[in-house]
């Protein structure tokens, strides 16, 4: 499979892009603020279960090496004016 180079897509509102070591706040509040889980692909957590800077560099390090194999491409969206991930 080809290899894609990480890239931002950007409209008038809205930046789809991968995660950056200075997005940690903006997805804390993001898992903070979900609702149950609505299908079998939304992440569970556990009562009360609080967000760590450690799992979210795991993220972003799992994210980058899944999409530089090519195996899939995980780009989260936000808002351009507030910053908040949608």
């Amino acid at each position: 499979m080809r290899k894609i180079r990480r890239r931002t897509i950007r409209t008038r509102r809205l930046d789809l892009r991968p995660y950056r070591l200075s997005d940690f706040k903006a997805w804390a509040s993001c898992i903070l603020g979900q609702r149950k889980p609505r299908n079998q692909f939304d992440r569970k957590f556990p009562k009360g279960w609080k967000p760590t800077r450690s799992e979210f560099l795991d993220i972003i390090r799992r994210q980058g090496k899944e999409s530089t194999e090519g195996k899939y491409f995980d780009w989260p969206i936000f808002d351009r004016k507030s910053g908040v991930l949608l």
